[in-house]
C-alpha cells in the first residue's frame, strides 16, 4: 500500500479519518495543530501511533466534530457560536457570549466579558476580563484615533485593533481620562510623549507601546 505524507497544513482535523484511512498516512510534517477525537477507538489510536509526526506545534484532543479557523479580530456571541465546533483564532478574540460556551484555541489575546465563559484547548497569549458595561470598539487591522474619535466614544470604551492603534497628537491625557479609554492592539500602540504615561498604564500590546517621534 502506497503511504503518503501530509505537509504544511495549518489545522489538520483527523477526527473523521477512519483507522483504514490513517493507515495510508506515513508522516505528518509542518502542521500548526492536529485535532484528534477524545473518543477514538483503540484501533484508531494504535494506527495513529505508527504515524511519524514532526514539526507540529500542538496536538489537541477534542469532542467537537467541526472546526473554524479565524484570523484578525474576531467577535463571538450567542448568535454566531455553534455547538460542536472548536474555534481556532489567530489574533484577538472578543468574547461576548451569554449562554453559549465556545471551545477555543487562541494564538493571541482573549477579551471576555465577566458573564462570558469558554473552554480553552490552547492559549498562546493571554486572557483579559472586561466589565460587562465596557464598550468594545473592534478594528480588524490599523486604526487612527484623533480627538474627534475620542469625543465620539462612549465612556469606558476599550479600543481593540488586530494590528496597530495610532493615537494622533491632538489627543490629550485629559480626554482619555475623562472618557476612561483603554487600548489593546495585536501588534503595537503608538502615541506621543505627552500621553505615553496614560497609554502605557492602560494598554495591552502584542508587540510594544511606542512614543512617536515629534
Amino acid at each position: 500500500m502506497l503511504r503518503k505524507t501530509i505537509k504544511n497544513i495549518a489545522v489538520l482535523d483527523l477526527q473523521n479519518f477512519t483507522a483504514e484511512a490513517l493507515r495510508r498516512i506515513k508522516k505528518i510534517d509542518g502542521c500548526a495543530i492536529i485535532l484528534i477525537s477524545k473518543n477514538a477507538s483503540e484501533e484508531w489510536k494504535n494506527v495513529y501511533a505508527n504515524i511519524k509526526i514532526q514539526n507540529v506545534a500542538q496536538i489537541i484532543e477534542t469532542d467537537a466534530h467541526k472546526h473554524s479557523v479565524l484570523n484578525g479580530v474576531v467577535t463571538l456571541n450567542d448568535s454566531n457560536v455553534t455547538d460542536d465546533c472548536i474555534y481556532v483564532i489567530n489574533g484577538i478574540a472578543v468574547l461576548e457570549t451569554v449562554k453559549k460556551i465556545p471551545d477555543l484555541c487562541v494564538n493571541g489575546i482573549i477579551f471576555k466579558r465577566k458573564m462570558s465563559q469558554y473552554n480553552i484547548s490552547l492559549l498562546n497569549g493571554r486572557s483579559v476580563e472586561l466589565d460587562d458595561e465596557v464598550t468594545i470598539k473592534a478594528y480588524m487591522n490599523v486604526v487612527e484615533i484623533d480627538s474627534d474619535t475620542v469625543r465620539n466614544f462612549d465612556n469606558n470604551t476599550c479600543v481593540v485593533a488586530g494590528n496597530i492603534i495610532d493615537i494622533k497628537n491632538d489627543v490629550t491625557e485629559q480626554m482619555l481620562t475623562d472618557k476612561k479609554i483603554t487600548f489593546a492592539a495585536g501588534n503595537k500602540v503608538e502615541c506621543n510623549k505627552n500621553i505615553s504615561g496614560y497609554v502605557k498604564a492602560n494598554s495591552i500590546a502584542g508587540n510594544k507601546i511606542t512614543e512617536k517621534n515629534e
